[in-house]
């Protein structure tokens, strides 16, 4: 908690343009990760409903 402490208190503005200059590749890896599992949910899905979808259609089922 020191540091954080420190951090609001420095003045130069070092630690501000440290931290702009860091946080943009930090939000970028997080944004992507979540992205990439989104992508991945949405591909799981349609791949699951088009394999119901072949089914239905394969073994002619009234319930379908």
């Amino acid at each position: 908690m020191k540091s954080l402490s420190s951090f609001l208190r420095d003045r130069s503005g070092a630690n501000a343009v440290e931290f702009a200059l860091l946080s943009v590749p930090l939000l970028m890896v997080l944004f992507g990760t979540v992205e990439f599992g989104r992508m991945y949910w949405v591909q799981h899905a349609l791949q699951e409903t088009a394999t119901s979808a072949a089914r239905c259609v394969g073994v002619l089922q009234s319930g379908c």
